[in-house]
């Protein structure tokens, strides 16, 4: 009872967390766009005056800028309940195509190791306020680092799936820190070109390629929103059949 109780106010401890970190980015989101209203509405109707003023900005403070966006970046990957799809498409409207994935890509790898090294630092205590331990603990597949990062890479490749959790499970696996950086560069490339072309599309104009690029992540958004539970529960099957094979 002690034991269920105690991990009853961990959930408890957890949903608070996050639950807070998702309202006071969703208010900061909100102010954002009151604030910058006269830039987003001039950026998409394509305000010479609007987008001369973004160009001079960017050109002024550009170098403080990109590193303000990966600092914001690092910050979504270490605090994992945050979406980072809003940031790879400021990446793109920003810096373009080039420039802006390479921001993002090098924010979600610069996160991912702090969060590793951050959970080496503070142990489970930490990783706790984030991710739910219990489940992944009780699967020998976390101790068979061949099997773990396959399923990691699978898990890190699929649009719609939460994959910034996986990098406070690394420290309890057998993986290397170095190894799972790069299947986590490797699998993050697709979706990052696909949401910072987004990006770029709205700050050139081209609203043809907006919608389609639109219409496809909507499509393939449902159907992983619709899949979700069966991907995973495939995943987790696949474990368990794993788990018991070696019993």
């Amino acid at each position: 009872m002690e034991r269920n109780e105690k991990m009853s106010k961990e959930d408890k401890r957890r949903i608070i967390i996050t639950s807070s970190i998702l309202g006071v980015f969703i208010i900061l989101c909100i102010v954002l766009i009151i604030v910058f209203w006269d830039y987003i509405y001039g950026l998409f109707t394509r305000d010479e005056k609007v987008i001369n003023d973004i160009e001079n900005m960017l050109t002024k403070y550009g170098s403080w800028a990109w590193l303000i966006l990966l600092f914001l970046m690092i910050l979504q990957v270490v605090f994992a309940v945050l979406p980072n799809g809003p940031f790879e498409m400021i990446a793109g409207i920003m810096y373009g195509p080039f420039k802006g994935i390479l921001i993002a890509l090098a924010g979600a790898t610069l996160g991912a190791l702090i969060v590793i090294l951050l959970v080496k630092a503070f142990g489970k205590g930490f990783a706790g306020l984030f991710v739910n331990l219990k489940d992944g603990q009780k699967y020998k597949l976390l101790n068979d680092e061949k099997r773990c990062l396959v399923v990691m890479f699978g898990l890190l490749i699929i649009p719609g799936i939460p994959k910034d959790f996986l990098a406070f499970l690394v420290p309890f696996t057998k993986i290397k820190t170095w190894k799972f950086l790069i299947i986590n560069l490797i699998a993050r490339t697709p979706v990052t070109i696909f949401s910072v072309l987004f990006g770029d599309s709205i700050r050139s104009g081209n609203y043809a390629l907006s919608i389609s690029l639109g219409i496809v992540a909507l499509i393939i958004g449902l159907i992983c929103v619709i899949f979700n539970k069966k991907i995973v529960s495939l995943f987790s099957s696949k474990i368990k059949e794993e788990s018991k094979n070696e019993n």
